[in-house]
């Protein structure tokens, strides 16, 4: 079936910027690529040398292509659409990438001017200046009264909450308090900062009477582990030294002894702070002006709205004071300032607080990072085989160097555990590892690869493992794991990932790549040395390298590069053309004869019939891809591109010879994609799906593509209803076309002149007439159930 059977005139025009590759490959003079081309998988054009010798199945059997990639089914349609919001949720566009120091000449300080970037003030008395700025900025909080009361009546103190969440301040002011109340000697408040070195017990010989001391046990093991002796010990001394003593924990279960001590520590709004602090630093109305400056800087508004401890919340006041005293002006050193600080909390979480807990409490930090929003078993799977990768590096004994029975993903206070309502169904609710910020995906990801380079290969080889996960979720999270790291070093991504999976046979694999290089590219930071490598592979005479940039083209670098897509999609498409034609014609490009026939061309069971079907074959594959690609390209395109696709399709229908399998493939996509595609599909009762229009019915109708001739779209039409393998899903699809169509106007006009062509087809006559006459005798026009009429036609 070729359009010439129904279309008089070429609605397309007579010149095609594309029609610059050959259906008989490239000339005599290609160059053949170079060594480092080859080792990087840039082998460009002058890799399809015509002869893929060694290639034999490389995209054949059931992986090549999945099920679900195959599917046409509205509920295929939503799972792709799932897939798609996942991946956008992802990105990470115009923020700051890399790793930054804190202390490269910079210092960033995590919690204002509470102390350096762990958030406590540094070790050593605390002068009564800083404490007087601190009180005076500081914003209550409901911890303070009962806080300041245990202090009086008990002396020592264990403050439970999480780290950056302003434990420090509390305890600091508190301090203050106390000591101002207890009237020590020398002339206003004493506070000393104490390390946590050692046992708990040796505490005692570094207490000053008349004190209050601050010691920040965070990720301790004493703290876990106290007796109530070593705690009377500390408090006797405390008694004759008439000081005190707050201790910081974080930990949902403390040692049984210190529940006397115990204070839970329950910070004000971060928004509260924010505006305190910020006020402390400006005159009113400056802070003011400055507050409603924020909503004209998307970043600031995203920071502010974003921002979920006491720390960030005094930090970004700092960083809004400093910038709106250099004029106001950009966002590019508040980005580099929120990155230096998530990359600061990274740090602190990748630092081994104690050899038992490395690289256990790592393992698990990073696979919240990276399976942010997962379920708690995927994370804990998975965090157990970075653990096992890891220690491998740390120690050839394999002792775990923990308790079996720790939970580490309770005591790792950067996630909180959601789970949700049960189920209608009464199943039960699924709990779900959620990180408390966002953004610090990213500050882990990008610290881990920068400075603790010995984790590198077992980190990259826990992601590739995810990539073959069977949940897809966990193959996206993944992957955009990997995107991250190209965007800091994609010369060793490409190595270790992209150019090792392209060469693979599984589909999976292929798809894993294309989601790594969608991340690079739309991170900003690879664009043109992703679109560089996409536009070589789309002409590679490697098969599976087809294949890659192809699905790569049906991601978002399709939608916003959709002339470079289109372009990739013709290239490949008429190369494996071009593969088949030589294979039919008996052409052997090495073999002296300058590609005349060969004696037994035309021979069914002849080396170039075998060859024609294993080509055949291979192109099957791509051609899922390629109508995949055009199909995405079509939803999230401008009308423009919108023509340009269907102009495509009408350009591969006039080639000679048999239509392009890409051309019914992809049709039938762009057919059943409804009008608003950015809308879920609407369901019936039962749950069947239910037509809202369809978009290219609707834009044909009134003209939005411009002129196309109703036989055109009717070639396109038959091309899918004659295919055996689509002829199901066309059939029902035209059916919803009548069906959704009103009884009377340009679409009605337009179905109509559809089945009138199709009826004038000599292969589609029958069934077209059988259908309007169960169309008619049940109602008319739009009126019939199109599922009954689809299953009783075909």
């Amino acid at each position: 079936m070729t359009e010439h059977d129904v279309v008089e005139a070429d609605p397309r025009p007579d010149t095609d910027a594309r029609d610059d590759v050959r259906e008989d490959g490239p000339g005599p003079d290609a160059a053949e690529p170079s060594e480092e081309q080859k080792t990087s998988g840039e082998a460009g054009p002058a890799a399809d040398t015509g002869s893929f010798e060694g290639e034999d199945g490389l995209l054949e059997g059931p992986d090549a292509v999945s099920d679900d990639e195959r599917d046409l089914s509205a509920d295929a349609r939503a799972r792709r659409r799932d897939e798609l919001r996942q991946r956008v949720a992802g990105f990470d566009a115009s923020t700051y990438i890399g790793a930054v120091h804190v202390h490269d000449g910079r210092l960033v300080r995590f919690g204002g001017s509470t102390g350096p970037d762990q958030g406590t003030p540094a070790v050593g008395q605390v002068s009564a200046h800083q404490l007087r700025a601190l009180t005076d900025s500081y914003v209550s909080a409901p911890v303070d009264v009962h806080l300041t009361h245990a202090l009086v009546t008990e002396r020592l103190v264990f403050l439970n909450g999480r780290e950056y969440g302003g434990r420090s301040t509390s305890a600091t002011v508190a301090l203050s308090r106390w000591s101002d109340l207890a009237g020590t000697d020398g002339g206003g408040p004493r506070v000393s900062i104490l390390a946590p070195d050692g046992e708990f017990a040796s505490l005692t010989v570094r207490l000053r009477a008349g004190t209050g001391h601050l010691v920040d046990a965070t990720g301790e093991d004493w703290s876990h582990t106290l007796t109530q002796a070593e705690l009377d010990g500390v408090r006797s001394v405390l008694d004759r030294e008439k000081s005190a003593l707050v201790v910081l924990v974080d930990t949902p279960v403390p040692a049984p002894a210190v529940t006397r001590y115990l204070v839970h520590h329950r910070p004000p709004e971060p928004e509260r702070i924010h505006h305190g602090a910020l006020e402390s630093r400006l005159a009113d109305s400056k802070a003011e002006r400055v507050l409603a400056a924020v909503g004209d800087h998307p970043h600031l508004r995203s920071w502010t709205a974003e921002m979920s401890t006491p720390a960030e919340a005094v930090a970004l006041a700092e960083c809004l004071a400093d910038w709106w005293h250099a004029g106001g002006e950009g966002e590019a050193p508040i980005l580099e300032h929120r990155h230096r600080l998530m990359c600061a909390w990274a740090r602190r979480l990748l630092w081994a607080a104690h050899t038992s807990h490395s690289p256990t409490h790592q393992a698990y930090v990073l696979a919240t990072a990276v399976l942010d929003g997962h379920a708690v078993s995927t994370v804990v799977r998975a965090a157990e085989r970075l653990d096992r990768g890891f220690r491998r590096i740390e120690g050839a004994d394999g002792e775990r160097g923990r308790e079996v029975f720790d939970s580490f993903l309770h005591r790792i206070r950067h996630v909180s555990v959601e789970v949700g309502d049960r189920t209608a169904e009464g199943t039960s609710p699924r709990a779900v590892a959620r990180l408390r910020h966002p953004r610090l995906a990213g500050a882990l990801l990008d610290v881990l690869w920068s400075e603790f380079d010995a984790t590198r290969d077992a980190f990259v080889s826990w992601l590739l493992d995810l990539c073959s996960d069977q949940d897809a979720r966990v193959r996206i999270s993944a992957a955009q794991a990997l995107g991250r790291l190209a965007g800091l070093d994609l010369p060793e991504i490409k190595r270790r990932v992209v150019v090792p999976l392209a060469k693979e046979v599984r589909g999976r694999d292929h798809q894993a790549v294309s989601w790594v290089l969608e991340k690079a590219y739309k991170d900003g930071v690879r664009e043109g040395e992703v679109r560089a490598l996409l536009r070589s592979w789309s002409r590679s005479g490697l098969w599976s390298q087809v294949a890659v940039a192809l699905r790569a083209y049906a991601t978002e670098i399709g939608r916003e590069r959709p002339d470079e897509a289109l372009k990739g999609i013709h290239e490949a498409v008429l190369r494996a053309r071009a593969r088949t034609h030589r294979a039919r014609r008996g052409r052997r490009p090495d073999d002296g004869t300058g590609g005349a026939r060969t004696r037994d061309a035309g021979a069914s069971t002849g080396p170039a019939a075998r060859s024609t079907r294993a080509l055949a074959k291979r192109n099957a594959p791509l051609a899922v891809l390629a109508a995949a690609a055009l199909a995405e390209i079509y939803t999230g395109g401008t009308d423009v591109d919108r023509r340009a696709v269907i102009e495509e399709l009408l350009g591969l229908l006039r080639l000679p010879g048999e239509t392009p399998k890409e051309v019914p493939e992809t049709f039938v996509r762009v057919a059943a994609v409804p009008s608003g595609a950015d809308t879920p599909d609407a369901r019936g009762p039962t749950g069947e799906p239910l037509d809202r229009g369809h978009d290219l019915l609707d834009r044909l109708a009134h003209g939005v593509l411009g002129p196309t001739p109703t036989a055109s779209v009717a070639a396109l039409w038959a091309t899918a209803l004659v295919d055996p393998d689509l002829a199901g899903a066309a059939w029902e699809r035209l059916t919803r076309w009548d069906e959704s169509a009103p009884v009377s106007g340009p679409a009605r006009d337009l179905v109509e002149d559809l089945l009138s062509h199709l009826g004038a087809i000599r292969a589609l006559s029958a069934r077209v007439h059988l259908y309007l006459a169960f169309r008619d005798h049940r109602g008319g026009p739009g009126r019939a159930r199109g599922a009954d009429r689809t299953k009783e036609c075909t």
